[in-house]
């Protein structure tokens, strides 16, 4: 589930976002830190996490390019982008990272006789998903300690299976995020997500998706939409007529929505 990134920036200016990253180790993790703060602490904190199948730099263009485009980003927020823990060359694929295995087979099973689009075939926790859990809220420990920013300046999103963790992780915290962001993503740990999403009511939640999506059917789209909207997030939620990935009118919305997301308070 690699991204597929239809951006209005030029090659260029991806390339120099992945240059001007700093990779670090932080909470057990390699993280890449893009931010425009010259040696200041960040007032804000976005966290994107990649998807299954995907190199750890895949969404440090997003950073770059929103960074480049806000004056008011730029002047406060650090994005990090974590890299899943689990490396996927055994499975023949170099290079790229996964936060927990896929069964490919079963997978492949239940997308093609639509069995993928019954909750109930998504009750059970992926294997491996506590784990990946654990190191990521470590990970969060670590910048919350070093920067003295409490969890509602921090923003957790992702892409894929990176976004399911993030909502996994956004659904579970003592404390609530700032906001989520959800792209291309379905519900897991159905029943237990549904319980825990009550207490986010208010949270602020960016979420698109692509009608066209292969991967993960705009039907699942739909119904963790419906499941945020029940429990009372405040869901901006932006189809588009795409595939598995993030389009250009994707990457405008979020810009203004994050701007202002960061900027209450």
């Amino acid at each position: 589930m690699h991204l597929a990134i239809l951006l209005g920036g030029s090659i260029g200016s991806s390339y120099n976002a992945l240059m001007q990253a700093q990779m670090r180790q932080i909470g057990g993790l390699r993280v890449r830190t893009v931010d425009r703060l010259e040696g200041r602490k960040p007032e804000s904190i976005v966290v994107l996490m990649h998807g299954f199948g995907a190199p750890g730099s895949d969404l440090v263009p997003i950073g770059g390019e929103l960074l480049d485009r806000s004056d008011r980003l730029a002047e406060r927020t650090r994005f990090l982008f974590p890299e899943a823990p689990l490396d996927l060359m055994a499975i023949g694929m170099p290079g790229a990272r996964a936060w927990w295995m896929l069964d490919m087979e079963r997978f492949n099973t239940a997308l093609h006789d639509h069995s993928l689009l019954d909750p109930a075939s998504r009750e059970e926790p992926p294997a491996g998903i506590e784990e990946a859990r654990e190191l990521v809220t470590k990970m969060l420990d670590e910048v919350r300690e070093e920067t003295g920013l409490p969890n509602s300046k921090i923003v957790l999103g992702g892409f894929s299976q990176g976004s399911m963790l993030a909502c996994d992780l956004a659904l579970r915290q003592e404390e609530a995020p700032a906001a989520m962001i959800s792209s291309s993503s379905m519900p897991i740990c159905v029943s237990e997500w549904k319980r825990l999403a009550p207490r986010r009511a208010d949270l602020p939640v960016f979420q698109s998706h692509g009608r066209q999506d292969p991967l993960l059917p705009y039907p699942l789209a739909e119904e963790l939409r419906g499941m945020l909207d029940e429990a009372g997030c405040r869901v901006e939620y932006v189809p588009f007529e795409g595939m598995h990935g993030i389009s250009l009118e994707v990457y405008d919305r979020v810009l203004p929505w994050l701007e202002g997301i960061l900027g209450e308070g």
